[in-house]
């Protein structure tokens, strides 16, 4: 593997002679850590936002010189001020360790470390610019292979995390759970498995109404804001809740009650991508041979893919913890690219900070492509025959349209044996 392989081949550059707030833009819009400095693509130097702060922060020898101006954070805002008017040349390092693009890698990546560099500007024998190399641009290419999306535990810890700062509109919730409850008084349910229940909104209603529900989540911080809001519920709710947090698989195999019903809301079954025929196997020994119930809600992908293009939702919500704050989401699907390979669903989500959007995260996790002939046939073959096929949009009735693959969001099941 040589440099070649792993450079970026347009490295953000600037001239000498212009402000530093202009690299100061750069930084912020194009997301990079360093900027290139060149004259007539001659390569002259490089400056990096570490740079930049390195200039307004004290350093240990200015914290012992002069104490006062060290915890002065008011005067290093008004340095930063003074600095971002300089040009370019007065904070560039000019002393540069370069490679070419068939240096070995690693090579590169020793240099780095040893030099104490993040980034490498690769040239041409006569110094023109062909690109820039980053310890970061090596550690992506190196694993990628190895931990491409996160594992479904991970990427709801993730989500958790903004969940706790972001208000979540709760009407959705409250619709599907009204449309759940109606299906369960008419048919006597008391006792109910919520599979993959995330913050476990759906089971904190329903125990309101005394369903009695036992929520299973692998995310360790989604089980946290679980138990959370059961500690917040009504004295009186309380006893008719309770979250297991662990593998839904292992989890629902060690319970030793039967229920009668489960269910799978938002789209849960598809998240156990390598393990939802054995779930669906086991829930046999769980729910009664006789009207054993199951509800399932899952993501009409021929929708995404054909009409929507692989775009699912893009929402904004306010900051819990100020006005000023905003927080976008956006989330698409990427197709299987080969025969047997998951559903990718990504999601990126940015922050308003008052002044600009900028980027908060981004985060993948494999997801089961399961259609409506697929998950028809597994609960046939599993004892269901008593089929029933809705669909839905968002914050609309589960289960009064017949599903249509080409209209609806959601497609919404009522499986009964």
């Amino acid at each position: 593997m040589i440099v070649a392989d792993f450079m970026q081949k347009n490295p953000v550059t600037i001239g000498e002679n212009r402000p530093i707030r202009d690299v100061v833009r750069l930084i912020f819009n194009l997301g990079v850590s360093a900027v290139l400095v060149t004259k007539e693509k001659k390569l002259m130097g490089i400056i990096t936002e570490e740079d930049i702060l390195q200039k307004v922060f004290p350093s240990v020898k200015d914290f012992m010189e002069d104490y006062f101006h060290a915890r002065n954070f008011e005067f290093m805002e008004e340095r930063l001020g003074e600095i971002v008017n300089r040009p370019v040349h007065r904070l560039m390092t000019t002393k540069l360790q370069t490679v070419t693009k068939d240096v070995p890698v690693m090579r590169a990546l020793s240099l780095m470390f040893v030099n104490e560099f993040s980034h490498l500007p690769v040239v041409k024998e006569d110094n023109s610019l062909m690109g820039i190399i980053s310890q970061g641009d090596i550690f992506r290419a190196l694993v990628s292979g190895e931990v491409a999306y996160s594992s479904e535990e991970e990427y709801h810890d993730w989500l958790a995390y903004h969940d706790d700062f972001v208000v979540k509109g709760a009407r959705r919730h409250d619709i599907e759970t009204q449309n759940v409850l109606q299906v369960f008084q008419k048919l006597g349910v008391k006792k109910v498995l919520d599979l993959g229940c995330g913050p476990g909104r759906h089971a904190l209603l329903l125990a309101q109404y005394k369903i009695h529900v036992v929520g299973i989540e692998t995310s360790k911080r989604m089980y946290g804001i679980a138990e959370k809001h059961r500690r917040q519920l009504p004295l009186t709710a309380q006893p008719f809740v309770s979250f297991i947090r662990g593998d839904n698989l292992e989890e629902v195999q060690k319970l030793p009650d039967s229920y009668d019903a489960a269910i799978f809301m938002g789209n849960a079954l598809a998240h156990l991508y390598d393990s939802y025929e054995k779930v669906l196997s086991v829930l046999n020994k769980k729910l009664p041979e006789k009207n054993g119930l199951l509800l399932i809600q899952l993501m009409n992908f021929e929708k995404v893919f054909t009409t929507n293009k692989r775009f699912l939702t893009f929402n904004i919500q306010p900051s819990k913890l100020t006005p000023e704050r905003e927080y976008a989401f956006i989330d698409f699907y990427d197709p299987a690219r080969k025969s047997g390979d998951p559903l990718t669903l990504n999601m990126a989500i940015l922050q308003y900070n008052g002044k600009r959007w900028i980027s908060s995260g981004t985060n993948s996790t494999s997801v089961a492509h399961i259609t409506k002939e697929k998950i028809e046939g597994l609960l046939k073959k599993n004892g269901f025959t008593n089929l029933k096929f809705y669909g839905s949009n968002y914050k609309e009735p589960l289960f009064e349209e017949k599903f249509d693959v080409t209209k609806h969001d959601w497609l919404n099941i009522v499986a009964r044996r």
